[in-house]
């Protein structure tokens, strides 16, 4: 055990070493970043969509979709 503890001190103590903890704040930041885009996308497109409709309200303009060959 006391070989394990030395093995992991030596670890510890290199140049290179990042902690479990800072990989874990890491991943926190970027899953919240990712989850923060994709509300934008979302809410932006709802958004988008309110607007092309009244703008087509008010000048009575009907959007023909035609299939993309």
């Amino acid at each position: 055990m006391n070989k394990m503890k030395q093995a992991i001190q030596k670890l510890k103590n290199r140049a290179g070493y990042v902690s479990v903890e800072t990989v874990i704040v890491a991943g926190l930041i970027i899953a919240l970043g990712a989850y923060a885009i994709s509300q934008f996308y979302t809410t932006s497109q709802a958004t988008t969509e309110w607007s092309i409709d009244n703008i087509n309200k008010i000048y009575n303009v009907t959007i023909k979709e035609t299939p993309i060959p």
